[in-house]
This record gives structure tokens, C-alpha cells and sequence, in this order.
């Protein structure tokens, strides 16, 4: 039986037709996003308690200015590297839509360089243990040490494997960051000589940091119970220890030139207090427009931080 549209609005206002089901709202797909570098004037130093007669009061000795974006551009910017003399810093760029290249950012004349310029992607630099050169990865997953100007310093990747991120231990020793597929991954400790690859830990996030004054490589990992916490192994005697529980929400990490714990979660950033064995919040960084922080960086003359944060496109 034909209805007409008519009849069928007043068979329907009437309650005899059924009317058709609504169908349900779609969730809206979630924005995609990119990333931003900012950088921001870092004051470090040493924690100090002072006492006012019955009252003691913990200085916690550094301050974070107001962050200036230096990559506002609609490509990806991502995992900034400080050079040995803080005077800039590496960073991965994706700036064609295609590929990523390492460019360098000059802190005093603002300038902005690019290094590398291959058919192959190139990330993560990171400055080698002598200075001179530099790291990255390239194509697929290899490890390959290129010289200031983004010529190759070697004749061939270094046997390192696949990496997804990595922190130079030594001048002949990598710690090695490979997914697992679950969220997390492992880490392992590979030595450039030999080529031996000693997996040491399981369940941990991408966040590598080398602590300054012992050498230890300090990681996120994640309990069977979904807890998490901070982490050490010490290169030399392969133990493995906890140092503390993390920020709630917070996978960032950093050290200090004077051997402190930094951590982001959110738009936040936070000190560890060892005294007291707690977090402490040092910077609330929402009112610049960062948000999502996914990793930061002090430079080696502790007077400046670099920070990515993830933006909607």
C-alpha cells in the first residue's frame, strides 16, 4: 500500500503508523592532531629548606617562564634535542606532508635550519656521548649517526636493530625502546661493539631520560596491577630498582642538571620533592595554551626547557 506524505503525517500524529526508528548519533570522530614545540626560559636549582622559627618551608629552587610556540606551523614538530652548549636545539619536522626531516633551531638569532634533507624519513636526534656528532633514526627503524651538517658520520647504520626511541648510555651503549603491540614496550641495553642486545624490562613507556650524576636510565613502567611507576637500571651492574610513583596522568619525564626529577601530566609540570617523598606542582602552563604535554627537555645549562605539546589540527 502506497501512503502519501501527507496521510502518513496524520497516521503517525494519530499513533496508527508506527513511525520510522531515529537513527542513532554518530560520535563525532576525534580531531587529529599535530605537534608543537615551545621553549621557555628554565631556572634550576638546588632545593634548600629554610626554617622561620616552628616553620619550615621547602624552596624548590627553579622557575618556568611563560613558553613561546617555536614551530606555529600546520606540520608536526616533535622531539627536540639540546646541543652540548644549550645555544639550540635538533628537532623532527614533518613540513611537506610527506616526510620527516631534522632541522635546527638557534635560541639567540631565532633562526631556524634545516639539516637533514634525504629520501628517507629522519628523527629522534640526539647528540652522541663526543659532541660532535649526532643520532637519529632513519627509515626503517635504523639508528644511523650523522654529522652537523645531516652528512653520514658512518658508512652504515649502527647495529642497534630496530628502534623506536633510544638514549645514549655510553659512547658504546645504547638503551632501546621497541613497542610491544599492547601500548607499552620493552627496553633493552645494546652494545655497539658486539651487538648484543640484553632486553631488561618489560611493560614500559616510550620516555628514556639518563640521570646526570649516576648514569642510570630512568623509565615509566606499568605493573600487572596498572600501576605506575618510575624506574632505574644502572648500565653497570644491570639492577633494576623503583624511584617513585609517577604523576597521576603523567608520562613525561626530565632531569635536571642538578640531578631532579621533572614530570608532566596534562599542562602541568611537577617536581619530585624527595624529602617528602611526594610530587609537587611547580607550573600550570594551561593559561599559555599548552595543554597536552607529551615530553620535555632541560638544557645541559639548565636555563632553558623545551616542550612538546599535542594540538588539534
Amino acid at each position: 500500500m502506497t501512503v502519501h506524505s501527507g496521510v502518513a503525517a496524520v497516521l503517525v500524529a494519530s499513533g496508527m503508523l508506527p513511525s520510522a526508528p531515529v537513527p542513532a548519533r554518530q560520535a563525532a570522530p576525534p580531531a587529529p592532531q599535530t605537534h608543537q614545540i615551545f621553549l621557555a626560559a628554565f631556572k634550576d636549582g638546588e632545593g634548600r629548606r629554610i626554617q622561620l622559627a616552628f616553620l619550615g618551608i621547602q624552596m624548590h629552587g627553579f622557575t618556568v617562564d611563560k613558553p613561546r610556540n617555536l614551530t606555529n606551523h600546520a606540520g608536526d614538530d616533535d622531539q627536540p634535542c639540546f646541543l652540548p652548549d644549550s645555544s639550540g636545539l635538533l628537532f623532527s619536522s614533518r613540513r611537506d606532508g610527506r616526510q620527516r626531516d631534522i632541522y635546527r633551531y638557534d635560541i639567540s638569532t631565532k633562526a631556524l635550519t634545516r639539516v637533514t634533507n634525504s629520501p628517507e624519513d629522519e628523527q629522534s636526534p640526539m647528540m652522541t656521548p663526543d659532541g660532535r656528532t649526532f643520532s637519529a633514526i632513519r627509515g626503517a627503524q635504523q639508528l644511523w649517526r650523522l654529522n652537523p651538517d645531516g652528512s653520514d658520520a658512518g658508512a652504515a647504520a649502527l647495529p642497534v636493530g630496530p628502534v623506536r626511541n633510544y638514549v645514549w648510555v655510553s659512547p658504546a651503549k645504547i638503551a632501546r625502546w621497541v613497542p610491544d603491540g599492547r601500548g607499552e614496550g620493552t627496553l633493552a641495553l645494546v652494545d655497539l661493539e658486539s651487538g648484543a642486545s640484553d632486553v631488561m624490562a618489560s611493560n614500559v613507556g616510550p620516555s628514556l631520560q639518563v640521570r646526570p650524576r649516576t648514569g642510570a636510565v630512568t623509565f615509566v613502567s606499568k605493573s600487572g596491577a596498572g600501576h605506575r611507576l618510575i624506574k632505574e637500571i644502572d648500565p653497570a651492574t644491570r639492577k633494576v630498582g623503583t624511584y617513585a610513583p609517577t604523576v597521576d596522568g603523567g608520562d613525561a619525564l626530565a632531569w635536571t642538571p642538578s640531578d631532579r626529577l621533572l614530570m608532566a601530566a596534562g599542562g602541568k609540570l611537577f617536581v619530585r620533592e624527595n624529602e617528602t617523598d611526594r610530587w609537587i606542582e611547580n607550573a600550570d602552563l594551561r593559561k599559555a595554551g599548552v595543554t597536552a604535554i607529551t615530553s620535555i627537555t632541560v638544557s645541559p645549562d639548565g636555563k632553558w626547557m623545551a616542550i612538546v605539546a599535542a594540538v588539534a589540527k
